[in-house]
């Protein structure tokens, strides 16, 4: 669920502190390395990805019946939705 997302072109959502971070990581750090159009510093994918807390696909995965099932969840629970 929180692994890294190929389809995504930017990060979803952040803390301050952490979209302060990557700035400061990318305005200093970036310069350094050789400038290839393909390095992603936000990534913690060592093959490019971004991360998917944004995607909808977990959400609708973790509702469905038979997970929810598996997981003990009664039904009178609502459903999951990741942080809004």
């Amino acid at each position: 669920m929180y692994q890294d997302c190929y389809q995504q072109t930017a990060t979803v959502f952040g803390s301050r502190r952490m979209n302060k971070h990557v700035a400061e990581f990318t305005a200093n750090k970036v310069q350094v390395v050789t400038k290839n159009t393909n390095f992603n510093p936000v990534s913690t994918d060592n093959q490019g990805g971004f991360p998917c807390f944004g995607s909808s696909a977990a959400q609708n995965w973790v509702n469905t019946r038979d997970v929810r099932r598996a997981l003990h969840i009664p039904d009178y629970v609502q459903d999951w939705t990741d942080c809004k």
